[in-house]
């Protein structure tokens, strides 16, 4: 159900469906125009809002954002338990990625070839069992310099620029 808005006197927002805010009102399709919405003040209410690991919405008193009415807003995640998982799941999506671009479904399935007879696969495993522990290795001590108060939290697309590349046998380090 589509839900709109409009602005009492007091300066706060009814929210409801059109039918319910204006019952006596029809509309072709039962949807109305945006020029009857502007013309009589209505505001769509937009509850979509984008999230990512590092913030999380907070329901708010309803408030006018350009033409719509929102109701939540972002909010930094504060918590350094769950900054530390969405930076060590971004790595760990990256070393995941350039195990695909590879031929592999992730990492993990990259490495258990370490003991494969054949050398292709066997050295590329390789190559990632290392590359994973000098990835972790700078994770943990990038978060542990962040959470011991000697550096400040990078934003998660530099840290992740940051990360050690991998070294696939026979090429240049991956970017």
């Amino acid at each position: 159900m589509t839900r709109y808005a409009i602005q009492n006197d007091d300066g706060t927002f009814t929210i409801d469906s059109i039918g319910q805010l204006y019952p006596n009102v029809s509309f072709a399709g039962g949807v109305p125009s945006a020029s009857w919405l502007a013309d009589n003040g209505v505001y769509a209410v937009a509850d979509d809002l984008q999230i990512d690991a590092l913030t999380q919405p907070v329901e708010v008193e309803p408030y006018l954002d350009g033409d719509v009415v929102r109701t939540v807003r972002p909010d930094p995640v504060t918590d350094f338990e769950a900054i530390t998982n969405a930076y060590i799941g971004a790595l760990q999506q990256e070393m995941d990625a350039a195990a695909r671009r590879h031929g592999y479904d992730d990492i993990k399935s990259g490495i258990t070839y370490l003991e494969s007879s054949i050398r292709k696969f066997a050295a590329e495993a390789h190559a990632m069992h290392k590359w994973r522990d000098a990835v972790w290795t700078y994770g943990m001590t990038e978060l542990e310099a962040v959470r011991g108060g000697e550096k400040p939290l990078p934003p998660l697309d530099e840290f992740i620029a940051a990360m050690p590349q991998i070294q696939w046998p026979g090429e240049e380090v991956s970017t």
